[in-house]
């Protein structure tokens, strides 16, 4: 890493550009400054001496040359950090670690980068060469909010053959964007002449100026030639079109000088993108060829030493573009062996691209294949994250996938992340029949691995899929967990996270969270926030499903605390927030918070990875709250927007809980006879579900019981299985399911009171009301209203033994609250849903600012919304108001 963190040793004669140079001084103050030209221009001099020059008055100057290795958002945020520790910047040591194995750990160690060197107080320059070497991805993910975010006391330089993919219109027109261009760079005619020591006559400064064109590259080659040829002024004046014959000018003038075996030596190690005695004697077997190399004087300004400490170089590119020529001349089995060799040497030095280029290029499948397994195939995506992976993909071709079945696993992962759920599905069961369900491998290989590989997969393809995981596939995936390393942070932190979301989709709650506490446990070993954050939200889910709610906003706001901490840019996290949030707020009543939250949640997913609870979150609180201010219809396309997205995403999985909520708001609407046809045409088996034989989420399982439970309470010649739901439900109690038993006690005991079985209605409302108490969950009492209502003011005066005094006001509160909202009697105000809450929340004595906090509103809307109740209610006051509302048996 050192050798790239200063500028090469030039070693041909330099000229001072002066115009250049003063021109840069000028632009310090800019944000960016931009060296953009072909091959040969010069910039990497030109940042050279302006570097020197920073140097002498005092600014700490960094220095990168960038090349394939950091061509991923964590390496590059790595070396970034390095290039600043070496030019005496203090820099955290998070910046520096291993590197970050996603982007969005990636972005926070640039973030903590930036604030040190803000925090650093002083002028601070980092210049980055070669440019062109980052793809896109990359540019996007750390340079472009690098330039974005820079504090005013850094400029960043840049010197790239090709146009720079950064969106700097607005620096530009804050005037912070300095440029230079090609025509800027070429050398000046009194330029070229202090170049040639002022020795050229007018005649010979004309022709070399008019066959060069002043490019930089081609006047430094042509006055190496000259300082070293006797007839000088005859080269000069024969000299024609040294612009684009400038190679075949090198060939001849200067390789021709060299001896025919060194030469020959030359045209082998010119495979390899650096000379180093280590690498030129492991592709050639021999020794103390780079020294003869440096011995020859008319080959020493064509090397530039990338680190001589340690006696690493590089060929110019336009010697090395001649010698490649050559090179591609060589008999193939040389040329081939030679090949595998570089390939070979660059993956013993964690090279991995170039390996598999040159692998590739030799025409050796199988030595590329075995270089990727080796660098640990879909763990390449854990460790050194998705642009490192793509970059991997790239190269693989559909013979080297048939050939290499962990390879097309990890091809469909890439697949998977890219969305093209129905192609990554079918390269993962191309693996599998070509693994016997991965328990074999052709011609031997690591079976370990390859299962891993194919868990990995799988599960990312089940979540992407909302479809729950098995028994059979949980088991493996615990057994495959007990073979990774205990100190393997990041892997370990990936399988519990992966462990923790699928059995909290099946209702193993207690087990989902000590998973989740310890994937956070391994990614704090390693700082990645970014794996931290998804695990908090998923901790949210199991307390919301446990009826633990404000153990639930705990954990959602300690992901968005994260989020803004960690990751600021980025809205995906707050996406998936919004969506938990919503569902919360959806079970507590607090309608227009939920609404709200969902429709903002539902936008934005469109755009951005989410799973099945998101999905479930957001869409089944939008189809309810649908369904309650506008009805069927409304809710219905709800529905068909959510079934829509869950094709185009080839998320399956979802469709079931879909049409059970579709069977549900249908029978609340009184087409009870099409909700049964939607139950029986979806094929569920309810007995099954009841004995908990389905493989099924609890969010699918609490709905599809729900839906008959629904349709059978209002169509008496719609049976059910009453005692298996009985048992269901008293497991549910106990598992502490409290959502869903809530839920389906409600349900149960407007069903028993439909078919005159009061008792068991007054046994279940007695549970449903207990646990409604103490988690402030009353949607399921909301929905079923119309039944509901005259039960609970039945239940009320009837229940025996007496109940306990706060679950009594728990239910008077709550029937108040289904006759203020549900209001049937014409003598009551019709108040709105965000009026009624505002009732509620002046009778808990809350203040304009504590409402507005409370239902996600600005104190303004409260004020509005407050005028208009008072206006219903003839009250001039929130007292009156109050007083108004509990004399009309509007609140208790």
């Amino acid at each position: 890493m050192v050798t790239r963190l200063a500028p090469s040793v030039q070693r041909a004669k330099l000229v001072e550009r002066d115009s250049l140079l003063r021109a840069l001084d000028g632009a310090a103050s800019a944000r960016l400054i931009k060296l953009e030209a072909a091959a040969g221009y010069g910039k990497t001099t030109l940042l050279t001496q302006w570097r020197d020059r920073l140097l002498a008055g005092g600014v700490k100057a960094a220095w990168l040359s960038l090349d394939e290795e950091d061509d991923s958002a964590g390496a590059l945020v790595a070396n970034l950090g390095y290039a600043f520790q070496r030019a005496g910047v203090t820099v955290p040591a998070e910046v520096t670690a291993a590197s970050a194995p996603n982007e969005a750990d990636a972005r926070h160690r640039l973030q903590r980068l930036l604030n040190a060197l803000a925090d650093n107080g002083q002028p601070l320059a980092l210049i980055l060469d070669e440019f062109e070497r980052l793809s896109p991805p990359v540019v996007q993910a750390v340079i472009a909010p690098l330039i974005k975010w820079a504090p005013d006391n850094l400029v960043t330089a840049i010197g790239s053959r090709e146009r720079l993919s950064l969106p700097v219109a607005a620096l530009r027109a804050r005037g912070l964007v300095f440029e230079l261009k090609a025509a800027d760079l070429r050398f000046r005619p009194d330029e070229i002449g202090r170049l040639f020591d002022c020795r050229l006559s007018r005649a010979d400064l004309s022709s070399v100026e008019a066959n060069t064109e002043g490019w930089p590259v081609a006047v430094q080659l042509l006055r190496s030639w000259w300082e070293n040829n006797k007839q000088q002024h005859q080269a000069l004046s024969g000299l024609q079109n040294a612009t684009s014959d400038i190679a075949e000018y090198l060939s001849e003038q200067v390789l021709s000088f060299v001896p025919e075996e060194l030469r020959r030596c030359l045209r082998e190690v010119s495979v390899l993108d650096t000379l180093s005695d280590g690498a030129i004697e492991f592709i050639t077997g021999r020794t103390g060829l780079l020294a003869q190399i440096l011995a020859v004087d008319i080959l020493r300004p064509f090397l530039t030493g990338v680190d001589q400490d340690i006696g690493l170089y590089r060929l110019h590119p336009i010697l090395q573009a001649v010698l490649a020529g050559e090179f591609n001349l060589l008999p193939a089995d040389r040329r081939f062996a030679l090949q595998r060799s570089a390939a070979q040497w660059y993956a013993r030095g964690g090279q991995l691209t170039r390996a598999i280029r040159y692998a590739l290029d030799a025409g050796d499948g199988d030595l590329a294949g075995v270089t990727i397994e080796n660098a640990g195939g879909v763990q390449i995506w854990i460790r050194q994250g998705m642009s490192r992976t793509k970059a991997v993909d790239a190269y693989l071709s559909e013979p080297l996938l048939d050939r290499f079945p962990r390879l097309r696993l990890l091809h469909a992962l890439v697949l998977a992340k890219e969305g093209r759920l129905s192609v990554a599905r079918q390269n993962f069961e191309k693996a599998r029949a070509a693994t016997s369900d991965f328990t074999t491998l052709a011609g031997g290989g690591n079976l370990i691995a390859l299962r891993q590989d194919s868990l990995v997969v799988e599960s990312t393809l089940l979540v992407n899929e909302c479809q729950p995981p098995g028994d059979a596939y949980l088991a493996a995936f615990e057994d495959t967990l007990r073979g990774v390393a205990g100190d393997d942070h990041i892997c370990q932190g990936y399988w519990r996270t992966f462990l923790c979301i699928s059995r909290h989709q099946r209702g193993l709650f207690d087990k989902a969270s000590e998973a989740a506490h310890e994937a956070i446990d391994h990614y704090r070993q390693f700082q990645l926030p970014h794996g931290e954050f998804f695990n908090h939200l998923h901790i949210g889910t199991i307390n919301f499903a446990q009826g633990l709610p404000a153990a639930a906003e705990a954990a959602y706001n300690r992901a968005r605390h994260m989020a803004a901490t960690h990751f600021p840019d980025d809205q995906t996290k707050s996406t998936l927030i919004n969506a938990l949030q919503a569902e919360l707020a959806y079970e507590q009543n607090l309608i227009l918070k939920a609404h709200r939250r969902s429709q903002l949640a539902i936008s934005r997913t469109r755009k951005s990875e989410a799973w099945y609870d998101i999905y479930a979150a957001e869409f089944i609180t939008a189809i309810m709250i649908a369904l309650e201010r506008e009805g069927f219809d409304a809710a219905a396309a709800v529905i068909d927007t959510a079934r829509l997205e869950a094709s185009a995403r080839q998320a399956r999985g979802l469709m079931p809980l879909l049409e059970a909520t579709r069977a549900s708001c249908l029978a609340l609407s009184g087409m009870v006879a099409q909700a049964a046809d939607v139950l029986r045409y979806s094929l569920f088996d309810l007995a099954e579900l009841a004995e908990w034989q389905a493989e099924r989420t609890w969010r699918e399982r609490e709905a599809i019981m729900v839906a008959y439970i629904r349709v059978a309470a209002r169509d008496r010649s719609f049976s059910i299985p009453a005692e298996r739901l009985e048992q269901s439900l008293r497991r549910l109690w106990a598992l502490r399911h409290v959502r869903s038993a809530i839920r389906i006690a409600a349900a149960m005991a407007v069903y028993y009171a439909a078919h005159g079985e009061v008792k068991l209605a007054y046994q279940h409302l007695t549970a449903a009301v207990r646990a409604s108490a103490t988690t402030g969950y009353v949607r399921a009492f909301h929905e079923e209203a119309v039944l509901a209502r005259p039960l609970l003011a039945e239940w009320l005066t009837e229940a025996t033994p007496p109940l306990e005094r706060e679950v009594k006001h728990h239910a008077k509160s709550l029937l108040a609250a289904l006759s203020l909202v549900h209001a049937d009697d014409v003598h009551r105000p019709a108040l709105t849903a965000r009026e009624a809450d505002m009732l509620r929340q002046l009778n808990n004595g809350q203040s304009d600012k504590e409402i507005a906090r409370a239902l996600d509103l600005s104190q303004n809307t409260v004020k509005f919304h407050l005028k208009n109740l008072y206006l219903k209610l003839h009250a001039a006051n929130r007292l009156e108001a109050v007083q108004k509302g509990r004399d009309l048996g509007l609140i208790t």
